[in-house]
This record gives C-alpha cells, structure tokens and sequence, in this order.
C-alpha cells in the first residue's frame, strides 16, 4: 500500500504522530509514504495543481495500482465500513492500493475522472495537512478492526 502527498507534513507535531501511526500500520501491512516535492512560485491555484498533478502522475504511471483519491466530494464511510471496503479492495482489486492526496487546491475533475475511486473522511474541508493524520489514523483503526484488536470501540 502505499500513500502520496505533496510536501512534508508539518507541523513536527503533526510529522510525528503521522510516524507513529505508520509504526503501528508496519505490524498489519508494508505502507509507503511517498513525499512529493512543493511547488513554489506559483499563485494561481489550478495552475498549481496542474503541476502537482504532473508529478503524481508520473509517480502512478504504467504501474499496476488501484489509484484512490482523497477528496471532499467522495464517498464517506463508517470506520467499520471503511475496514470492511479496505479489507475487499486488498483481496480484490489489481495492483497495489494507491491513496493520493493533493496539495492545497485539491485535484482537478479531469484528474478525479482518471482514479479508480475517490473517498472523502467527511463533508468538512480540511487541510491537506490535517487529513493525513486523519488518514493514518482511520487506516490503522481498520486494521486493528479487521484484526479484532480492542482500538476500536462502537
């Protein structure tokens, strides 16, 4: 499995949580946290995910993956639902499960379009840097759900 965001996460707070949760994660799955680098010097916003949008796809291209955005407008689930939906995508699914995650301004349509799903951890915006501590934390509460582990409590 793997995960791609653009930049380091930041603040040291939030990077160090991030890797105690991946900690965690390594004893169910081998996880991959591929940091893209910042683009600087650009304003405007959909030029800059255009160029963001550059870089992910030549992380995902002409590789065997199940590409997963995460965005506001995808589908939302339970923390039970979303292991049970993991659980059937690791068994079923070609390739490599490859979670994106965008900058700032978030993907364009033409390149939500290309994914082979986009999944949104709540109607609320947050901040790209938010919702990877987020992530990490829903991704190991389903293992530790598919796993009968006593993290998770209904």
């Amino acid at each position: 499995m793997e995960l791609i965001w653009i930049g380091p996460s930041k603040p040291e707070v939030l990077r160090n949580t991030i890797e105690i949760y991946q900690e965690r994660i390594a004893k169910y799955t081998e996880l991959n946290i591929t940091l893209l680098k910042n683009i600087k010097g650009i304003e405007d916003g959909a030029r800059l995910t255009a160029e963001e949008e550059k870089l992910i796809k030549k992380q995902i291209i002409n590789k065997n993956r199940y590409v997963v955005l995460l965005d506001e407008k995808g589908k939302q689930f339970t923390s039970r639902e979303f292991a049970s939906w993991l659980e059937t995508k690791r068994m079923n699914t070609r390739g490599e499960i490859t979670f994106v995650f965008g900058g700032s301004f978030g993907f364009s349509e033409t390149f939500k379009a290309d994914a082979d799903e986009i999944l949104s951890f709540s109607k609320m915006t947050f901040s790209h840097q938010i919702i990877r501590l987020v992530f990490m934390e829903q991704l190991y509460r389903a293992f530790t759900i598919l796993n009968n582990q006593p993290y998770h409590n209904d």
